[in-house]
């Protein structure tokens, strides 16, 4: 622990020994341990590393003004709710936990869905924003969906300050250490997306039906034992400590058992019975909750501290951000060609991208060729909109045809000539790879701009990814594509993810300080046909369903 986190978490348990003291209802009590203790660690374990090496400066934001903050809802505690002080005393928290829900939100853009142990940390935070606002409310006296009974709003406030905060995060943890991929891939999955959605199904149960709430929580319990048996049998043995493998243990063996309580008490309010009060909840199930599964368990994971398995944020991009319009000049205008520079293709060598499950020779010598000598070859582009999205791609056109950008034709029946030119680029701005080179693609018949797009290509863990961005109006997209072998000695150039492991392959926006994963997909299929000629198919998927097709017919310049 670096000393600004010590010294801050010192401040925060002072803090809440007071006002345990000065608390006078046992519901608020239990809150400060989630608003003292619990919030501190839980930013501990998930600081967010750039590529560069840095750290975020939104989690180092979070984790210096929270004791600050903290004081304040404790403070508001003292006074009685539904008071105007003690309401005004709540909000900076409620805020504070929407710019903790915000942390998870841009962690979950800039890296994407792909990634589902972190996907379930960042929805852990983003939950925390509910149990801020609904705390607030309770704090000035006021209802939600009707209820104003101020023992429902607490109880609403402690779901969303342990179960729906700790469970996804305890599930993301597991699955830093645990190789999801392989034996577990299955059962972590189902287990991870389920303790991501339960949380909030019990909520929207006790607000509306029983049922719902009784199915929410046979799902939470099932999900919860499944984490149970991972930490039980895989984790707790990681930790060389005896007192860090028994925390991890009683944290484990303590939510299977409260969880059959809260199982119980679902099953008698569905029934219209009282087998159990709010009251024994609130002790046996909420303060047991509190103090073994949630503080016990984060103690053990906090000395076990597991990282992310691949840092993906801050990925290399080239600076190069468009105007309103783009076009086969924009390189000119923006004083970026250098003309020292000769490219004849899209790659000096395929070699480059050769790993231990890629190489470069057994790709057909004709694919090898167009990619290291592009200029030598023509282009005829047939492009096929997919159903349901056709009406969205006239839209786009008016957008397209007017940067002069991504320009792709609508009309499924027209097979288009494609003129293209490749030269040198320099960017001063770029400090990752200075070898840029710029394909333009033109359209032969109207000399309209399709493509303008810059080629690099960047290393990472044993990895070379190919590197493409296409300069929009104040931003670019970039792909950082994978390169695979297809059949018969064909390339495959994808930015589909493999399922197992985390690369940097994807379809991003690039901002200024900011990238964001963007819920596209690209694959290329280059093959040569049993002909002998060079063909090429072009795929998109946006949220998993295809929506562009472009086939491509490649032959050489003629002479």
């Amino acid at each position: 622990m670096n000393n600004s986190f010590a010294r801050n978490l010192l401040i925060s348990i002072t803090l809440w020994i007071i006002f345990v003291v000065l608390a006078t209802d046992g519901l608020e009590r239990l809150l400060l341990i989630s608003i003292f203790l619990a919030i501190p660690l839980l930013l501990f374990l998930v600081p967010t590393r750039k590529r560069d090496g840095s750290d975020s400066r939104y989690h180092a934001f979070l984790m210096g003004y929270h004791p600050y903050v903290a004081f304040t809802i404790a403070l508001a505690f003292v006074f009685p709710s539904g008071s105007l002080l003690s309401g005004i005393l709540s909000i900076p928290w409620a805020i504070y936990l929407l710019a903790l829900a915000g942390y998870g939100i841009r962690r979950l853009l800039e890296r994407g869905w792909c990634v589902l142990e972190e996907n379930a940390i960042d929805i852990g935070m983003i939950y925390s924003s509910i149990g801020g606002i609904v705390l607030s409310v309770y704090c000035f006296g006021g209802s939600i969906l009707g209820y104003q009974e101020e023992k429902i709003l607490l109880l609403t406030a402690s779901h969303f300050h342990f179960a729906a905060i700790f469970s996804p995060l305890f599930i993301g943890l597991v699955g830093r250490l645990i190789c999801v991929g392989q034996k577990f891939g299955n059962l972590y999955r189902w287990t991870a997306i389920g303790l991501m959605a339960s949380p909030l199904l019990v909520a929207i149960g006790i607000y509306t039906y029983s049922i719902i709430e009784t199915i929410a929580v046979f799902l939470y319990a099932i999900c919860l034992f499944i984490y149970s048996y991972f930490v039980l049998v895989h984790i707790s043995k990681q930790a060389e400590r005896f007192l860090i493998r028994l925390c991890l243990q009683v944290s484990s063996i303590v939510i299977i058992l409260t969880i059959l309580l809260s199982v119980t008490y679902s099953i008698s309010t569905l029934f219209g019975q009282n087998w159990l009060t709010i009251e024994q909840m609130t002790i046996y199930h909420g303060a047991v909750n509190a103090i073994c599964f949630v503080i016990l368990g984060l103690i053990g994971w906090v000395y076990l501290k597991p990282i992310e398995n691949a840092v993906l944020y801050g990925l290399p991009h080239t600076n190069i951000n468009g105007d309103k319009i783009i076009g086969k000049d924009f390189l000119d205008k923006k004083e970026l060609v250098d003309p020292k520079q000769h490219h004849a293709g899209l790659v000096d060598n395929l070699e480059k991208f050769a790993r231990n499950d890629f190489f470069p020779a057994q790709i057909h010598p004709k694919i090898r060729a167009f990619y290291e000598n592009t200029m030598l070859y023509d282009l005829a582009a047939q492009v096929t909109w997919h159903r349901g999205f056709r009406f969205l791609a006239k839209i786009y056109k008016t957008w397209s045809k007017k940067t002069q950008q991504i320009n792709l034709p609508t009309n499924r029946a027209e097979v288009v000539q494609v003129e293209s030119k490749i030269i040198g680029v320099c960017n001063e701005e770029q400090y990752w790879n200075k070898n840029l080179r710029a394909w333009i693609r033109t359209y032969n018949q109207t000399n309209e701009t399709m493509f303008v797009a810059v080629y690099s290509d960047h290393h990472h863990e044993n990895e070379q990814y190919l590197h493409i961005t296409l300069p929009i109006p104040k931003c670019n997209l970039t792909g950082i594509l994978r390169l695979e072998h297809g059949a018969d000695m064909a390339l495959q150039i994808t930015t589909l993810p493999r399922r197992g492991k985390k690369g940097d392959e994807g379809i991003y926006l690039m901002l200024k300080n900011f990238s964001i994963r963007l819920p596209l997909n690209e694959h290329f299929l280059i093959w040569v046909d049993e002909y002998g000629r060079l063909q090429a198919t072009h795929r998109m998927w946006l949220f998993g369903m295809k929506m562009l097709s472009v086939e491509y017919e490649i032959s050489g310049k003629v002479r």
